[in-house]
């Protein structure tokens, strides 16, 4: 534990992951929240402890504008950095329908151990747009 963050480096850049985890967790996109979102959807308890949520403005059923907020492992908020800039402009009925883009993205290469790290975020979103589709929180951004 002690030398973990002097570690990360070399642990990020390993050939364990794809080389877009070390690339979104150094260059992160889209991090932090949104003045007036539409929604804000938080990630549920995790067994690894990732804390985050994304702030998500809608306009005419795609996602405007998106950002996230982490307390959470690297690979997690790379993942959200990956998905944030790969959603904005899409369809929230696409949204709600995402089924291991971020898997097919890191073309299987991270270790087991962070399966939930890198599928969390993406079941987060899906689940905040099946939300927002499902339960009528359609409201105009301005």
């Amino acid at each position: 534990m002690d030398t973990a963050r002097d570690d990360l480096d070399d642990y990020l850049t390993s050939d364990r992951y794809h080389d877009l985890v070390s690339e979104h967790y150094y260059d992160h996109r889209n991090q932090g929240g949104l003045t007036d979102p539409t929604f804000v959807k938080s990630s549920e308890e995790t067994t690894c402890g990732d804390d985050g949520e994304f702030h998500v403005t809608i306009t005419d059923d795609r996602i405007d504008d998106i950002a996230f907020e982490s307390r959470s492992c690297a690979v997690s908020r790379a993942v959200a950095s990956l998905l944030s800039e790969h959603l904005k402009g899409m369809p929230v009925a696409e949204v709600a329908e995402l089924d291991g883009y971020v898997a097919r993205q890191l073309e299987g290469q991270y270790p087991d151990l962070r399966r939930e790290c890198v599928e969390g975020p993406e079941a987060v979103i899906r689940e905040a747009a099946r939300d927002y589709l499902t339960e009528g929180q359609r409201t105009e951004s301005v």
